[in-house]
């Protein structure tokens, strides 16, 4: 039988723990972090794809920016916003 016993928690309150299993604070602790590390991950590629698409849009050539209908200043006005300024609708 495991030894039984009382502790607090983070948020003062008092938890039964059973002395060789990680009490549930802990586990939702490490999972709230690696839950914020994974979403910082994938808005750092997000910016990264993001910062990449807009060095390509240097490469357009005049005949295509004609056809579709935008001009040089527009394309560069575009490819000079920070690497972190992601449009409201990729997020």
């Amino acid at each position: 039988m495991m030894k039984q016993s009382s502790i607090k928690n983070h948020l003062g309150n008092t938890e039964t723990s059973y002395r060789g299993t990680f009490k549930p604070s802990i586990k939702s602790f490490f999972s709230r972090r690696i839950s914020t590390i994974s979403g910082s991950m994938s808005r750092l590629r997000l910016a990264l794809q993001i910062y990449q698409e807009r060095r390509d849009l240097r490469t357009i050539s005049e005949d295509s920016l004609r056809d579709i209908g935008i001009d040089r200043v527009s394309i560069n006005r575009e490819a000079d916003r920070s690497i972190f300024d992601i449009p409201d609708n990729r997020l």
